[in-house]
């Protein structure tokens, strides 16, 4: 019996190594190697009768180890006995004892004062084990710890086991617990593992579930995400500082809230992040409408729309820019950047406020003609600006006429100034695009 490598029992090598050994026993069957790769296998070998049906199983049998992993010695238990380990005190220093036991001491509950993992007098000692060399470092049972694997382990992550001796948990604590021992729920507004994630937004202060962190009643105000922990997108540039740098289709919340607006984002233009709330492109879309509609935006953003004065107005109140883009029929494009830009709310009828600052390759006509001006259509309006409708129909913001408007009816000869001089006709105009950023 020995060790040997594994190509001594294969091919070539294995014919060899039995003829060798057959030359040296003298024996007549040179066939009589038993290669095998279980715990003490070879005891079998050449079909020798009696052994080991007559033994136990080998056992590590050492007095006193620091260690359980660490004993070397083997010893052949009789044939009534199993492995066996238990833990003992002195001085305060606990060594472990392993060897031989009585099967029945193992199974019928019999008291072994000494006995590490048994922990009651009428349950199974959890270190008893009956194949070969079993008891190398035998632990408590799944889930307990501690003298006599009293004590019950916490929740370790992924249903491990904690350690056999003090009970924490290795690879730490499962979703929804922490603490040395993981035995404690997370703390309110936190969960996951090692309660490492936050969900300090569930609506009216409720918690969230301590494992998945979802807030079953949902997200407070100003919060959103699967676990309430994301603020809204107020505008595009919000959407543009996480991540998106693509020009496109967004929704974003320009109230804080879970009330959303579909826009086009400008991700291109000076740096991007621009929310578009004017885009006219082929007169698709009527923008002859009342002040309702207007107030609260109407068509697409596939094609031309108006995002509303409710929506503008939440937009730019803090402080903002402004950024108009042209074209005329003939190909031509032109832009006009207004540095500061505003417009009130609905109790001053969203009056138009612009800084003096504007620079472009299009023609200033915004402040000249229109700043200061309120919001009018033709069901809202004063009796000024009423002699305008006759022939501009759409919303803007009027005094008595204008040098720029450009929500006239779309290709109409009568739709004078969408933006003087660059286009003095409707019948001359072909897009355009208004759009706010806020500053950053």
């Amino acid at each position: 019996m020995g060790c040997y490598t594994e190509r001594i029992c294969h091919g070539r090598q294995a014919a060899a190594r039995r003829r060798q050994l057959s030359q040296l026993t003298g024996s007549d069957n040179p066939q009589c190697v038993h290669c095998c790769k279980s715990d003490a296998c070879n005891s079998q070998g050449c079909a020798s009768i009696g052994f080991p049906i007559q033994r136990g199983p080998l056992c590590f049998n050492c007095k006193q180890s620091t260690n359980p992993e660490l004993c070397r010695y083997v010893k052949v238990c009789e044939a009534d006995q199993v492995c066996h380990l238990h833990e003992e005190e002195e001085f305060g220093d606990k060594f472990y004892v392993s060897s031989c036991l009585l099967q029945n001491e193992c199974q019928a509950g019999v008291t072994i004062t000494d006995a590490f993992g048994k922990r009651t007098i009428n349950q199974k000692s959890s270190m008893c084990c009956s194949s070969d060399l079993c008891n190398i470092g035998l632990s408590c049972l799944a889930g307990t710890f501690g003298d006599k694997c009293s004590l019950q382990c916490g929740h370790c992550s992924d249903g491990g086991a904690c350690d056999f001796i003090n009970g924490t948990c290795p690879n730490g604590c499962s979703a929804g617990w922490t603490g040395v021992f993981c035995k404690q729920t997370c703390p309110h507004g936190t969960f996951g593992d090692a309660c490492s994630q936050n969900c300090r937004h569930c609506i009216n202060g409720s918690t969230c579930d301590t494992i998945t962190g979802l807030c079953s009643r949902g997200c407070s105000e100003n919060w959103t995400g699967m676990f309430c922990n994301e603020t809204f997108a107020i505008d595009c540039l919000d959407i543009l500082n996480t991540g998106n740098k693509r020009t496109g289709i967004y929704q974003i919340h320009p109230w804080n809230n879970s009330t959303s607006k579909e826009v086009v984002c400008d991700m291109d233009t000076m740096g991007g992040g621009w929310t578009v709330f004017q885009k006219r492109i082929d007169g698709s879309v009527s923008f002859s409408r009342n002040w309702t509609e207007y107030q609260h935006g109407f068509g697409n953003t596939s094609t031309e729309y108006w995002l509303g004065n409710d929506a503008i107005h939440e937009l730019t109140r803090n402080s903002s820019s402004l950024y108009v883009k042209i074209q005329n029929t003939n190909g031509h494009h032109y832009f006009r950047y207004y540095s500061d830009f505003r417009i009130s709310g609905a109790d001053d009828d969203f009056k138009l406020h612009l800084g003096s600052y504007s620079n472009g390759t299009a023609r200033e006509s915004l402040i000249a003609s229109n700043n200061d001006k309120t919001f009018k259509t033709p069901d809202h309006a004063s009796s000024i600006s009423m002699a305008c409708f006759g022939y501009t129909r759409g919303g803007w913001w009027f005094g008595c006429c204008h040098s720029a408007y450009l929500n006239g009816v779309y290709g109409s000869s009568k739709w004078v100034n969408p933006w003087s001089s660059e286009i003095r006709s409707g019948t001359n105009f072909r897009s355009s695009q208004m759009m706010t950023r806020r500053h950053k």
